[in-house]
């Protein structure tokens, strides 16, 4: 072998080594990317989880029961703790919709023990809209786009309709926590609750079916089960004890519980579709 052909063969396989450590380093930065924004995903997710909370409790003392003020002013603590922590951790102050967020969030935790009833459902909504907004940047800045969904075989708008499908049972929660509260409701008040019943049934329906289409797995299966009977439990409650009822006897807590396992069951759903695509591309 001349001298020329050994250079251009060590010089390809030096270049050949030089590529293969490239890809890989690229391959371990895009698996991080990816463990990372999915751990971001969750747990900005669950900060959300405590502002609806916030809100529900809030509509009980919008309603003049003071027993909430206690859990209101642990609540805040909570959120406030979180949110040092999340920012400092995902540089989440890089945000616009973050920093709409935590000013939002400021003035509505000072004012939140003098809105009405009405005033707070609307700044509480409004507030984790943004949030769930916030949810894509996040999504969209990791990588995790919609080519990434279909790449795992995730239904790209899955993560969106859960979301939505949890908070519209957050609205509902808030609503039916004030209704119980007072034992009674205005017409605004039940209509407003029909729309979310509805928003709920027909959401929740349309998701459950198009997992259940493409194939769940024994866990999988048990994990929509589980949401599936708490949603149909819910709009029970919904529509018989707090809609139609002349009356409404139903127990502040009881529902207040209802709900609370209703978005716990369906957040299961969206942390088990994350778990689909961090064992695709990272396990």
């Amino acid at each position: 072998m001349s001298q020329a052909i050994l250079i251009s063969v060590i010089s390809g396989l030096i270049f050949l080594g030089i590529a293969v450590t490239f890809i890989r380093h690229q391959s371990l930065k895009t698996k991080k990317e990816i463990s990372d924004g999915l751990t971001a995903i969750v747990e900005v997710r669950d900060l959300v989880v405590q502002v609806q909370r916030h809100r529900g409790w809030s509509a009980a003392l919008a309603n003049g029961d003071v027993q909430v003020n206690r859990k209101i002013i642990e609540l805040k603590q909570k959120i406030k703790n979180l949110n040092s922590e999340l920012e400092k951790r995902y540089t989440l102050y890089s945000y616009d919709r973050w920093q709409a967020y935590i000013e939002h969030w400021q003035r509505l935790s000072f004012n939140s023990f003098s809105l009405s009833a009405n005033d707070n459902f609307k700044q509480h909504t409004q507030l984790v809209g943004c949030m769930l907004y916030l949810l894509e940047d996040i999504a969209h800045h990791y990588g995790l786009t919609e080519e990434l969904a279909e790449k795992s075989h995730t239904d790209k708008m899955m993560w969106r309709d859960l979301l939505h499908l949890s908070e519209f049972v957050g609205q509902a929660r808030a609503l039916g926590t004030g209704m119980t509260t007072l034992h009674t409701a205005n017409r605004i008040e039940r209509n407003k609750l029909i729309y979310l019943r509805h928003q709920i049934t027909e959401l929740a329906e349309e998701v459950y079916q198009r997992l259940a289409e493409r194939g769940l797995n024994e866990e999988q299966s048990a994990v929509v089960a589980n949401a599936s009977k708490h949603t149909r439990y819910l709009c029970s409650a919904m529509e018989h004890e707090l809609i139609e009822a002349s009356e409404i006897m139903m127990d502040r807590d009881t529902y207040f519980k209802l709900a609370t396992e209703t978005i716990k069951a369906i957040n299961d759903i969206f942390d088990n579709e994350l778990k689909r695509i961090r064992s695709h591309f990272i396990d």
